[in-house]
Formats: C-alpha cells, sequence, structure tokens
C-alpha cells in the first residue's frame, strides 16, 4: 500500500476515474451473476452503484455552487433523459416489442426497466425541490428522502438510501476534507473497510440471514454500501495510477451509455470464451456509437444558452 502526503483531491479526472472504476465493477458483477457465478460477489456491484450515487451527489453540488439551478433540468434532460428514452426506442425497434403502458411508466421514470436510472432521476427531482423550495433547509430535506427511501423502496434501492445525501455532504464539506492530513485519510479508509468487513460478516450468520427482505436486514446492508463505497472513492488517494488511467477516465465518461448497452446485451450473452469476446467486442462498439451521439449531437438538440 502506498502512503502519500499529497492533500485529498476530488477533481474532474479523479471522479471520472472513479465512475471508470464503478462501471466496470458494475459490469463484470452482471457478468458474473449471469454465469450463476458463486453469491458471495454480489456485494460488490452495489458498493459500486453507491459509489455512483456519492459522485453524482457531489458534482451535482458542485455545479449548484458554482451555477445555482441554472440550466439544471436542461443538462439532465440532455445528458440523461432523452439518451435513455433514446436507448428504449432502439431497443423497443430492435426487439420488435412495445407494450405502451409499460413503455409510458418507463419513460415517465415511474417503473423503469433500470432502477438505477429511475431512482437517480428520483434523486435529482428531490435536489431540485430541495434547492428551489427549502434553500435553508435543503440537507434536510435531502436527509429526510434518505429515511423515506430506507422505508418504502424496494432493497435494491433501500441500501442506497444514504449514498446520494453524502456526496453532497461531501462537497459541502470540501473545503474540510481537502485539509485532512494523511494519518486522517487513512484512519476513515481503513475505518470504513473495517465497519464494512464487520456488518458484512454479521449479517451472514445464520440467525441474521434468515431475516432477509426486512427492513431490519436493510438496515446491516446500508452501512456495508456506504462504508466500502467510502473506502473505493478514497482508493486513488493510495493508488494515484487510478486517477492517471486514460482508460478509466474514458469508461467513467460514457459509464451511462456503458451501462445501460451492457445490461441490454446480456441475453446475447452465450457461455464460453468465444461468447464472451463477442459480448465484450459488441458492448465496446455499441456504447463508443451510443456515447458519440449523446455528446456530438445532443449538445445540438438542446443548446445551453448563456
Amino acid at each position: 500500500m502506498i502512503h502519500r502526503e499529497a492533500n485529498l483531491q476530488f477533481d474532474v479526472a479523479t471522479t471520472n476515474s472513479l465512475r471508470g472504476v464503478a462501471i466496470l465493477i458494475i459490469t463484470a458483477f452482471h457478468v458474473i451473476l449471469y454465469y450463476d457465478i458463486s453469491p458471495v460477489f454480489n456485494v460488490f456491484g452495489s458498493v459500486a452503484v453507491a459509489v455512483f450515487l456519492m459522485l453524482s451527489g457531489y458534482g451535482i453540488n458542485e455545479s449548484w455552487k458554482k451555477h445555482g439551478l441554472k440550466h439544471y433540468w436542461l443538462k439532465k434532460v440532455r445528458r440523461v433523459v432523452l439518451p435513455y428514452w433514446l436507448f428504449l426506442l432502439v431497443v423497443a425497434a430492435v426487439s420488435r416489442k412495445l407494450v405502451w403502458r409499460d413503455f409510458l411508466l418507463d419513460i415517465s421514470f415511474i417503473h423503469s426497466s433500470y432502477w438505477f436510472i429511475e431512482y437517480l432521476v428520483r434523486c435529482y427531482v428531490v435536489y431540485w425541490v430541495a434547492r428551489k423550495f427549502f434553500p435553508r433547509h435543503a440537507m434536510a430535506v435531502l436527509l429526510a428522502f434518505g429515511l423515506l427511501s430506507l422505508h418504502l423502496f424496494m432493497q435494491i434501492e433501500a441500501e442506497q438510501s444514504f449514498s446520494f445525501f453524502l456526496g453532497v455532504v461531501a462537497s459541502e464539506q470540501k473545503e474540510r476534507l481537502y485539509a485532512w492530513k494523511p494519518a486522517t485519510v487513512r484512519h476513515l479508509f481503513w475505518g470504513s473497510l473495517g465497519v464494512g468487513i464487520f456488518f458484512y460478516l454479521f449479517k451472514a450468520i445464520p440467525a441474521i440471514h434468515q431475516f432477509k427482505g426486512t427492513w431490519g436486514y436493510v438496515y446491516l446492508l446500508v452501512p456495508i454500501k456506504l462504508s466500502w463505497g467510502i473506502s473505493l472513492v478514497l482508493a486513488p488517494y493510495y493508488l494515484p495510477a487510478i486517477t492517471r488511467s486514460g482508460f478509466l477516465h474514458v469508461l467513467g465518461r460514457c459509464s451511462l451509455e456503458l451501462y445501460l448497452v451492457h445490461m441490454a446485451l446480456l441475453p446475447c450473452l452465450v457461455f464460453g470464451v468465444q461468447g464472451a469476446l463477442l459480448y465484450v467486442a459488441l458492448t465496446v462498439v455499441l456504447t463508443a456509437l451510443f456515447y458519440l451521439f449523446d455528446t456530438r449531437l445532443m449538445p445540438k438538440v438542446i443548446p445551453l444558452k448563456s
């Protein structure tokens, strides 16, 4: 383990690279899940999701500190909503399966095919409401949303109840975080890792595991995702090669497209080396085309006027 003396930083290069790490983990997790390999790997996918939500909360709040809510929804529509709608249309056209009721629920983010996109948009809405109508109590509103998520949503969402909120908190306390001494960062890294291990082992106890699906069980999942997510976010502090990696940086920039494409292609995954290689090749090509379309055409469709 490399011990650095530099200050903690969450600049664009670092956050993009962390998104690259996260989407790589999520993609590998879904392939492993498809091959029905040991469920011990299941936790890593949700930890990577927690990192995504933390970075989303951090990035949105950093943008708000610079620009307020100016172009807030234009940016979200251009970068997330319209690409998602286009993706759904393409998938429906290729599969020739389109149930209008389900499609309308999907594009309205009431019951989406991809739960993470629906949850992310929900976070966007709550953040906007908090900053727009409750500016003095925005953090309290976001915390309340986390508490409601913990008790009202399905387990896969409930276990992420405070990930987005934690990212916003990190942005609010950025100057203090940047002033941390190396020892403080080390303590947080190893402490978070240890907390996650404790709760992971605790929930694995047969007498505890039988409560899976209950609120009490979700209470054990939340600290696992949060604490291990924090450790992963701090990884570039120890491994600066993560931030310097051009490969991870590219993955981070096209993480939305890669998430959607790799999920849609999973049913096409054939067992064996050739099937896996074909899956990877198709995923790379379609992700690249999708990303180029989103970054070159969408700005022309929805320009951000000054």
